[in-house]
């Protein structure tokens, strides 16, 4: 229990970091306690998966585990993307043109995004 608190308050301290930056937009104007407890819903969404990816990866030896470390921000980043799509109320939005409107700027801040909490995540 206290490994996964421990990855839940990391997520949301980089959360609330890359909200500072302007590339995650919090969807709530005031402090109502039913509002930040659903801004809660993308934290436990990315621990979870970042867990269990940390885990797979862990345990995979040799070049595997190597292009599953490059893949994974990918798929954490994709998850912010995915709330931020489905336009979940009240949850941490991803601006996906936060780096620009080229064609790779939309991966590139999935993969920004990613890197530092799957960092979390594997060590």
């Amino acid at each position: 229990m206290g490994k996964y608190l421990t990855e839940a308050i990391f997520v949301l301290i980089i959360l609330v970091l890359f909200s500072f930056v302007g590339a995650v937009v919090p969807r709530f104007s005031t402090t109502n306690l039913a509002q930040v407890l659903l801004f809660i819903i993308p934290v436990v969404v990315v621990t979870l998966t970042g867990h269990f990816l940390g885990r797979g990866i862990r345990s995979v030896k040799g070049p595997e585990a190597m292009g599953l470390m490059y893949v994974s921000p990918f798929i954490i980043g994709g998850v912010l993307a995915l709330l931020a799509i489905l336009r979940i109320a009240y949850s941490a939005q991803l601006r996906l043109g936060w780096l620009g409107t080229e064609w790779y700027a939309q991966l590139a801040t999935i993969f920004v995004v990613g890197a530092p909490l799957m960092l979390g995540f594997l060590l």
